[in-house]
């Protein structure tokens, strides 16, 4: 299933960006679990990365890493622009 990500993308810290999936919460990493989630994360159709990113490496390092934690993705896009204004597409994928 492919999904695209329309804005707003909410700021975290840092690099860091926020939206929420809660209709995909069940497929999130959590505690319990750090490499559940089967989520791809793209941005104009290329494919970023890494996945099951810490928060620390997507506020810190950014670089188009992310993370599905629970009902929230925390991503960072590849040049670390404001992915609400930077004309760029950003789609998910998840895999049964």
């Amino acid at each position: 299933m492919r999904e695209t990500l329309d804005p707003p993308h909410d700021p975290g810290v840092g690099k860091e960006w926020q939206i929420w999936l809660p209709q995909h919460e069940a497929q999130g990493d959590h505690v319990g679990d750090l490499t559940r989630s089967t989520l791809k994360l793209f941005e104009d159709g290329v494919a970023l990365g890494p996945a099951h990113a810490t928060h620390a490496q997507v506020q810190e390092t950014g670089g188009g890493a992310y993370s599905h934690w629970l009902d929230f993705l925390r991503f960072s896009t590849s040049d670390g622009s404001d992915p609400n204004t930077n004309g760029k597409t950003y789609e998910i994928v998840l895999e049964d």
